[in-house]
């Protein structure tokens, strides 16, 4: 009986890996690019969302940490509840990007 979508016997681990690091890398220069485009300062009203960016950084890495190091299994939604650090880092992200939204906050 298999237990998981046939395709998936055609990766291995190491172009999996490698996957994961391109996409990582991806998700943190796009969420910095959304940052400081013209277009989302003038939505905000603010170019301190940049402050926000640090957060992406830290969760990123806490994950593929949670994911490598620790052996976590590759569900996110597991590891997220599973990981209080992470937790309050998606606490403090969203903290930080209230403020500068709706509250035009310079950190």
């Amino acid at each position: 009986m298999i237990l998981h979508r046939s395709v998936l016997t055609q990766y291995n681990l190491y172009f999996i890996d490698q996957m994961n690091t391109v996409i990582t890398s991806s998700i943190v220069i796009v969420y910095m690019l959304y940052t400081v485009d013209a277009r989302t300062v003038e939505e905000f009203g603010s170019d301190h969302l940049i402050y926000s960016i640090p957060f992406i950084y830290y969760g990123v890495f806490r994950y593929l940490y949670l994911l490598h190091k620790l052996r976590k299994d590759g569900d996110p939604i597991s590891i997220l509840l599973s990981d209080k650090k992470l937790q309050l880092n998606i606490m403090l992200w969203i903290i930080v990007c209230i403020g500068v939204i709706y509250f035009s906050l310079a950190l």
